[in-house]
């Protein structure tokens, strides 16, 4: 089973470049929270131009292997965060962009639904799909 994320550089004009992602588990740990990396399968990309989908394979060695929504609330987990940090193309300034996911906005058994078109003179983003889903094939 694999987690996935989609990011969107929502600033079109300007690509980011030499991009790196982290993504962690929160989970509660007795009287306080714990961040756990979760291992991307790509955690850096050369350029980011629209989207980019992070993408975790929950294995064995996953911290959120055998979380699902039959047991989201009895589980430790507590969020997942997510750090981008890359550099403007234009600028060369460093840009960094963070979101935390918590449980009850995390689908099960979902996969998202395309959004890129690739015309003969320019690439279409469909932004409005950018969270919608299909049921997951198996």
């Amino acid at each position: 089973m694999f987690s996935h994320i989609r990011i969107l550089n929502e600033r079109p004009e300007s690509s980011w470049i030499d991009v790196s992602a982290s993504v962690s588990a929160v989970v509660k740990a007795h009287d306080h929270h714990r961040q756990i990396p979760l291992k991307l399968v790509e955690e850096r990309s050369h350029a980011l131009h629209a989207t980019w989908t992070l993408v975790h394979l929950m294995d064995d060695s996953s911290p959120l292997k055998g979380f699902d929504s039959t047991n989201s609330h009895t589980t430790n987990l507590v969020a997942v965060t997510v750090l981008i940090s890359g550099t403007d193309q234009i600028f060369g300034s460093t840009l960094h962009a963070t979101h935390t996911y918590y449980t009850n906005e995390i689908l099960f058994n979902r996969d998202f639904v395309p959004v890129l078109q690739y015309a003969s003179d320019r690439l279409i983003v469909y932004t409005e799909k950018l969270h919608e889903t299909v049921e997951a094939v198996q």
